[in-house]
């Protein structure tokens, strides 16, 4: 069973959030880029890119150019957050994003069923609160999924506890007996709840603010990967 530690670079009109810098790891820049190129040299197999700048036409996308410039390293780089039509799923897609990960858009089944017309649920990954499906739009939206070959489900946290929970150990098990591969992001803070993400089988975890404030060590991390 495959584990990965994936970094999250959280993006801003083309620049890094505050809070993501100084890098608890000695590293300070500001260019998003910069910070994708640090992961990559530290090994990191696959990195979270988080577009966290509002929705507006007067608002132009740096992560095209962000994705093509990783090119060179071959690293995977998935994107999260902008992402609300298909053009610009399409868009990202074509310039190297490996995967897409999806949100809102699940609670608009129309708008998620097109981008699946121009992007492979492959390459598609749905992130879900915890109780995310008692939502209609959300049940109605994961149908599509699952038929049009969507198999990555990214359960979003918090998870800022070092003990994983009876209810959040179910919807793990719950999504994983239904055919997909679960993944962990929101909060992680503790050692021993990635340990414990690890031996329920999940297969990775994306990490962002833990790493840039110090609560976690991405080399310390890296040692509990697996292919």
């Amino acid at each position: 069973m495959s584990f990965k530690i994936v970094p999250s670079v959280p993006v801003a009109y083309g620049r890094i959030v505050r809070s993501a810098g100084p890098h608890s790891e000695g590293v300070k820049v500001s260019n998003p880029l910069a910070l994708m190129w640090h992961w990559m040299t530290q090994g990191a197999h696959r990195i979270h890119i988080e577009e966290m700048s509002p929705a507006s036409p007067h608002v132009v996308s740096t992560l095209p150019a962000l994705l093509l410039g990783c090119q060179p390293m071959r690293s995977q780089i998935q994107v999260g957050g902008g992402i609300r039509d298909a053009h610009t799923a399409r868009l990202l897609a074509a310039h190297g994003a490996d995967t897409l990960v999806l949100s809102r858009m699940l609670y608009d089944p129309v708008q998620f069923s097109k981008i699946l017309e121009v992007v492979p649920g492959s390459q598609i990954m749905v992130c879900l609160g915890m109780d995310a499906e008692l939502n209609p739009l959300i049940t109605e939206s994961m149908a599509i999924a699952s038929q049009s070959g969507v198999s990555r489900v990214l359960l979003a946290g918090p998870w800022q506890s070092p003990t994983i929970f009876p209810s959040q150990h179910q919807t793990i098990r719950h999504f994983q007996d239904r055919g997909f591969e679960v993944w962990i992001a929101g909060r992680l803070r503790h050692r021993r709840t990635v340990m414990g993400l690890k031996e329920l089988e999940v297969s990775g975890v994306i990490i962002g603010q833990a790493f840039y404030r110090g609560y976690l060590s991405y080399t310390d991390l890296k040692s509990l990967e697996t292919s």
